[in-house]
């Protein structure tokens, strides 16, 4: 087997063990993960420090009463959905009779309310308790120093930025179960798209891990192209994540790229994604969150404030622990001043948001850089050739081979029903 091939093959393997299928949720017969033990807590108090530590804590963010409310209202959504009556088994031969939903999952495995994601449930919240939420985070004297601390930031030739505050975006509880497994090492988003926070609903939770962050050298790409607006340039290059952060792209604020006339930059997304998160794919990328964020248990109502590109996992929930770990995880998304009309296309259609179908995780990378490498070859025409040598097409062959194994059977069913039938008729005729 090819060496990019073994490498594809074992990094899904990891992503399946330590993300279990959806089959698996309820963690029948499934190897438990245990952790390595963190050797340190990482504190930070300072919304102006965010930037050298990659998050903040929020201390007492929620009062007991909604974090109270908020657990009641997940307890209430996950017996619901466990009230259910069991899904319908699944084997190649017999697919499910279940209507697939737009994500491709068969709808019995969710409800409006809760779904099942990585290694835990994901449940909505209600319009009632999303207004308290978003009233007490905004009532957050951290939240709204942190904000202005990373989007605020003045740029080059002392120019301001347009930060003009933040909208509360995709709030949502995390369920996990006892006994399921971490998360593996994995970063939001690619770039500063906005800020996320976690929030603990019940007293004694684990905290979550992270690993050391350092944006020295890690040129997070953002995907978007800008032009150079000194006359003299022109150039077209990729925003700098630091001129993300400010909304350059979507407001009035004048955008040079700091080396007219010198060497071009290439727009290289991969590599920059490789540069910044590369981490992921050694040997030790599995201890590479080896510290909590904050104290190692928190309170409810308390937990904390990121940035979207450092590197943290979710700790799992012990086989021991008598109750699920209840989180309320959501996004703060900047919005700006003096945002620019763009022709045909308004400014805030393309601003770029948090997605949660685009975490940065190993398989990510892999197939990041498996897309740039047959760019290359299809440059020279060569793709074909590196299709095959990949094994890029074992996933048709595969299904060529199930195709043809269900033919057999069926042949083998038939010539065994006709040796019966034969035989039958033997003893038909010895007994007359």
């Amino acid at each position: 087997m090819s060496s990019l091939r073994l490498a594809l093959k074992r990094s899904m393997e990891d992503a399946g063990t330590d993300t279990p299928a959806m089959a698996s949720k309820k963690n029948k017969g499934m190897l438990q993960i245990l952790l390595p033990e963190a050797l340190e807590c990482k504190r930070n108090n300072d919304p102006a420090q965010i930037d050298t530590f990659g998050f903040v804590e929020l201390a007492s963010v929620f009062t007991p009463e909604l974090a109270g409310s908020i657990l009641s209202e997940g307890r209430a959504k996950l017996k619901a959905h466990d009230a259910r009556p069991p899904r319908e088994p699944y084997t190649r031969d017999k697919q499910r009779s279940s209507p697939i939903n737009g994500k491709g999952k068969s709808v019995v495995e969710e409800t409006p309310d809760i779904i099942a994601i990585s290694n835990a449930m994901q449940a909505t919240v209600s319009p009632e308790l999303t207004k308290k939420i978003e009233e007490s985070i905004r009532a957050s004297e951290t939240v709204v120093k942190s904000m202005s601390t990373v989007f605020g930031q003045v740029g080059r030739e002392g120019r301001t930025s347009n930060y003009a505050g933040f909208e509360l975006e995709t709030p949502k509880l995390l369920i996990t179960r006892p006994g399921s497994n971490p998360q593996i090492p994995h970063a939001d988003d690619h770039c500063t798209s906005c800020l996320f926070g976690i929030v603990h609903l019940r007293d004694g939770q684990e905290s979550t891990r992270m690993a050391p962050y350092s944006p020295i050298n890690r040129p997070y790409p953002t995907g978007i192209t800008v032009q150079c607006e000194n006359p003299s340039c022109g150039r077209h290059e990729q925003l700098p994540d630091e001129a993300l952060r400010r909304g350059v792209h979507l407001t009035d604020e004048q955008w040079t790229c700091g080396h007219c006339g010198g060497h071009h930059i290439p727009y290289d997304f991969e590599g920059d994604l490789l540069r910044s998160f590369g981490e992921l794919l050694t040997e030790t990328a599995v201890y590479m969150c080896s510290a909590y964020a904050g104290p190692k248990t928190q309170n409810a109502g308390c937990g904390l404030l990121s940035l979207p590109t450092v590197v943290h996992r979710g700790p799992g929930n012990p086989a021991t622990s008598r109750d699920c770990r209840y989180v309320l995880f959501f996004t703060l998304r900047p919005i700006y001043c003096n945002v620019k009309k763009i022709k045909e296309l308004d400014a805030t259609k393309i601003h770029h948001r948090y997605n949660p179908d685009l975490q940065i995780h190993a398989p990510c990378l892999l197939y990041n850089q498996l897309n740039k490498v047959k760019q290359i070859y299809r440059g020279y025409g060569m793709e074909s050739n590196f299709r095959a040598l990949a094994g890029l097409d074992d996933g048709r062959a595969a299904e060529n081979l199930r195709e043809e194994n269900r033919r057999l059977r069926e042949k083998l069913n038939k010539i065994l029903g006709e040796e019966k039938r034969h035989e039958a008729q033997r003893d038909m005729s010895r007994k007359t």
